[in-house]
């Protein structure tokens, strides 16, 4: 996806629904941070009698790490469907993916 950052940036924004109210700041390649990945959260939103509330959060993953119980999910899934007779696309795997069959990337 380095090649094609509107193709992530797109599949990030699947992941977190069409509520029109995410903003995103520009993705890239940072070389010095090989296959770790940092992310900035804000969340604003208005508490009780409209007072404004605001919660900030680092997350910082190894992404190989990260992404290896996703893909040990996705084989499990694979297999389930291959004992019982299904074949193609599981349909179980839709909630593990950014951006599942059928989603506009």
């Amino acid at each position: 996806m380095v090649e094609n950052p509107n193709t992530k940036k797109q599949s990030k924004l699947n992941a977190l629904g069409s509520s029109g109210k995410v903003q995103m700041a520009p993705l890239a390649y940072m070389p010095h941070l090989r296959s770790h990945k940092i992310a900035h959260l804000n969340i604003e939103a208005q508490g009780w009698a409209e007072t404004a509330v605001s919660v900030e959060v680092r997350l910082q993953v190894h992404d190989p790490s990260g992404a290896a119980g996703v893909n040990i999910d996705l084989i499990r899934l694979a297999a389930i469907a291959l004992r019982s007779g299904r074949g193609g696309y599981p349909a179980e795997a839709a909630s593990l993916l950014k951006s599942p069959p059928g989603t506009a990337i």
